[in-house]
């Protein structure tokens, strides 16, 4: 929508404030709202009081990952505090692990008679998020670095932790912008694209780690050259795509969608058809990245044409 500036006062200019948008939010005469600058755009917010949402459930289940897919979905679903009744010593070690690795914010603040209280403590302001979206961008270009210094055998001996240590900032950052989405926090025109964007990058962290902890436990198996340079072609792939999203260059990104496409299928599959000696499963993991890579385009085009509207 689009509304003209009119003069009022000295040098001041106001704009009409759309009673829908007004309505939606609850707001009202005297209410306070803030204006965030998001890469050079002006983004007005409501700063509108919720309810904080608690929850209380039974834990049944022993298996440590599925009750971080509870909490994860919990704490992505933008509840402050959750109180959880377990029963073994295994529940309440995968419970404290999920809180330390991934639930950016949040804290033990309670643990007695069979039950823990999980509550947000402190979370970064909400105007950080476009730092954090950058943050997430050069951590994934970190990781193909280490990556690809692996598969030449030039890696360093603390590669190993800084990629594990990758994966993890990634996971809590993709859980906290998709809690703020949920919360109705920031970005709301373009709100399922950014939520596409966030999960897909957490994708293509994990297999980068796992293509990472391949190499690492097959120590025999020496990645030839061409295998090096696809995996160095994708990341230029992916630089690009950094690039262009940043500078809301979406010629540039059109030029690359294509051709990203086409790579997966004339470069990697075909290598994939002729590979020996284990490296197939090197490939299996570049495939992927590529194939996540090229769908990351969708929301990030998605996004711009929403900016340039």
């Amino acid at each position: 929508m689009q509304r003209k500036l009119i003069k009022q006062g000295g040098s001041g200019l106001v704009a009409y404030i759309p009673k829908k948008w007004i309505d939606e939010k609850g707001l009202k005469a005297g209410d306070e709202i803030s204006f965030l600058d998001e890469a050079g755009d002006l983004i007005l917010s409501a700063k509108t009081k919720t309810d904080k949402k608690d929850i209380s459930l039974n834990l049944e289940d022993d298996d440590p990952l599925f009750i971080k897919i509870i909490l994860n979905d919990l704490y992505r679903s933008g509840f402050d505090k959750m109180t959880i009744s377990y029963r073994t010593k295994e529940q309440l070690q995968a419970i404290n692990e999920t809180v330390n690795e991934y639930l950016l914010g949040f804290e033990v603040t309670e643990n007695a008679n069979g039950k823990i209280t999980i509550e947000n403590i402190t979370l970064p302001e909400e105007e950080k998020q476009e730092a954090l979206l950058r943050r997430m961008f050069f951590i994934i270009r970190d990781m193909f670095e280490i990556v690809e210094r692996k598969m030449d055998r030039k890696d360093s001996a603390g590669d190993e932790a800084e990629i594990r240590e990758d994966k993890r900032k990634i996971g809590q950052y993709d859980n906290y912008s998709r809690r703020n989405i949920s919360k109705k926090k920031f970005y709301q025109e373009s709100s399922s694209f950014y939520w596409l964007l966030y999960y897909q990058i957490y994708l293509i962290s994990h297999s980068l780690y796992h293509l990472h902890k391949i190499l690492r436990e097959n120590k025999r198996l020496k990645v030839s050259k061409s295998t090096i340079e696809l995996l160095i072609s994708i990341k230029e792939f992916y630089k690009t795509m950094e690039t262009g999203f940043f500078k809301q260059d979406l010629e540039g990104l059109k030029a690359i969608n294509s051709k990203m496409n086409d790579f997966l299928y004339k470069n990697v599959m075909k290598e994939m058809k002729i590979s020996r000696n284990g490296e197939s499963l090197v490939l299996y993991y570049i495939a992927e990245i590529n194939r996540i890579l090229y769908k990351v385009n969708s929301p990030i085009l998605g996004i711009l044409l929403a900016k340039k509207k």
